[in-house]
């Protein structure tokens, strides 16, 4: 899977959690994700979606 894929099914991954009402724990453990896992990838793309802000203002 490349990177961009990676990125693309994680995102669809964070909203369905924060969409879903429910604690990151329950919904990791009925998804079969660790929480370290999700909590890596909410990071990540946290710092990602930042960069692509700061790089707008520059651009």
């Amino acid at each position: 899977m490349k990177k961009d894929e990676k990125i693309t099914l994680w995102s669809e991954r964070i909203h369905e959690f924060q969409s879903s009402g429910k604690t990151c724990k329950t919904w990791c453990q009925e998804h079969h994700v660790p929480v370290s896992t999700m909590n890596y990838w909410m990071r990540k793309l946290k710092k990602l979606d930042e960069q692509s802000d700061t790089d707008m203002i520059f651009a």
